[in-house]
């Protein structure tokens, strides 16, 4: 197969008996391997029978999860769950978990930090290898809170600053604004005090000029009666 030429190991199904009732189906399931699985949770109705099944949605159909003519899902669980379900956990424990606590121990073991001299266990060498590791994670947790707490402190104190700014300035403005309308209230009450002036001394000029008119009209009308009375006198 393609899979052990790359070097890809799987799990291999173990044979059932010849005399087993279940022996000609389970080895038509295994037969089908590299299993091709579609998995949903979506309802469709199904082309055969019209029922609602799970199913896949594509431009050219509907695959069907349950179904061993579309995809290997059944095959599979039929071989996991209910005929070797029991052999993969141990399959599991022993191939898979005891290779992986042995490349732990041994790169423990490896480590600097660990010395056989020391008589300390490698189970106690790996306790107290993952205290020092939540040690070191409390205490960047620490740092970065503390660090994020002074940033919080300096933003506060440049929002206090800028709030204090803001209102020396607007304290600022509102006295200068006080002091220009003190300014054009000064200069309005001069400019009616000229204005009243000003219209006194024009009023005194009409007056004035008035009598002059008058006076003017009254010596015209005196003359005429004068030079009325001398040609009559020559007359």
């Amino acid at each position: 197969m393609d899979l052990k030429e790359s070097g890809l190991s799987t799990y291999t199904f173990p044979s059932l008996s010849p005399s087993d009732p279940d022996f000609a189906s389970h080895e038509e399931l295994k037969q089908r391997q590299p299993f091709a699985l579609v998995c949903s949770t979506q309802l469709y109705p199904s082309a055969t029978s019209g029922l609602l099944v799970r199913g896949r949605k594509y431009p050219w159909g509907i695959v069907e999860v349950d179904n061993l003519n579309h995809n290997d899902f059944i095959a599979l669980r039929d071989l996991m769950i209910r005929c070797h379900l029991l052999d993969l956990i141990e399959e599991t424990t022993k191939n898979k978990y005891e290779a992986f606590r042995k490349d732990k121990l041994v790169a423990m073991v490896s480590a600097p930090g660990f010395s056989i001299k020391s008589n300390i266990s490698p189970l106690c060498w790996l306790e107290l290898e993952r205290r020092s590791q939540n040690e070191r994670i409390i205490r960047m947790k620490s740092e970065m809170e503390a660090v994020l707490q002074q940033k919080l402190e300096e933003k506060e104190l440049k929002i206090g600053n800028s709030d204090i700014q803001m209102e020396r300035e607007m304290k600022q403005t509102q006295s200068s604004l006080v002091a220009h309308r003190r300014e054009l209230d000064e200069r309005r009450s001069i400019f009616e005090k000229e204005k009243a002036i000003w219209e006194e001394s024009q009023q005194a000029l009409e007056e004035q000029r008035r009598r002059q008119l008058l006076d003017v009209s009254s010596k015209h009308i005196d003359y005429g009666k004068k030079s009325k009375s001398i040609g009559k006198g020559l007359f």
